[in-house]
């Protein structure tokens, strides 16, 4: 599909500028192309202070957005940005977006999604999670998070043990519906959450 928002963290950045380099990327075809420094700001060895000063001017010279060390997470930033109803990639596995839906990608397919602007896609089943009622008072969107996995798990839907694991949301888009007065800041928290579930994407 499309790819119309692409983001880049730090830790595989290195690795993304090279692939993009094999690729002879002198500019990049999706629409919004991000970087971060969210993974090595805090504590970074000498090579991250390397890459802290030359990927920055890669990316923008390529027509990228380049966030600063310390400026925040690449899945708060790209959620900032994105437009509503679009399809992403980025190379965390909390890539999320609630506001379209977003597959988390290795250094080669973000290097491949930024300078084409399409992903190749195997497009993996989706498993509905609904939800009923509305919140009640002292229910935190953490306890819903919680209340996936457990209801799962009476479901036979998933199991804690190693042997012989079930887990029907591995792979598969997550969809989540009842849940309408959700805020925007709330249906993120949801979809970040989703990767807890190894989830291959989420839609609410």
């Amino acid at each position: 599909p499309k790819m119309t928002t692409v983001g880049s963290q730090d830790t595989t950045g290195p690795m993304t500028r090279d692939e993009l380099k094999d690729l002879a990327c002198l500019g990049f075809s999706a629409d919004l192309v991000m970087q971060s420094f969210c993974h090595t700001s805090a504590y970074p060895k000498p090579v991250d202070v390397n890459t802290h000063h030359t990927l920055p001017d890669f990316i923008m010279n390529r027509g990228g957005v380049s966030l600063r060390p310390g400026d925040g997470i690449i899945h708060s930033w790209l959620n900032r940005m994105l437009l509503p109803d679009t399809v992403g990639t980025g190379g965390d596995s909390h890539t999320r977006f609630p506001l379209g839906i977003s597959f988390p990608a290795g250094s080669g397919l973000v290097a491949f999604a930024a300078a084409t602007g399409v992903m190749p896609l195997d497009m993996p089943e989706s498993i509905l999670v609904r939800f009923k009622g509305k919140m009640q008072p002292g229910i935190t969107l953490r306890d819903l998070v919680h209340a996936i996995p457990y209801y799962a798990i009476q479901q036979g839907l998933l199991t804690v043990e190693k042997a012989g694991k079930v887990n029907e949301f591995s792979g598969r888009i997550l969809e989540i519906e009842g849940l309408e007065t959700l805020t925007v800041e709330q249906a993120f928290d949801l979809s970040a959450a989703s990767a807890e579930r190894s989830a291959a994407g989420f839609t609410v």
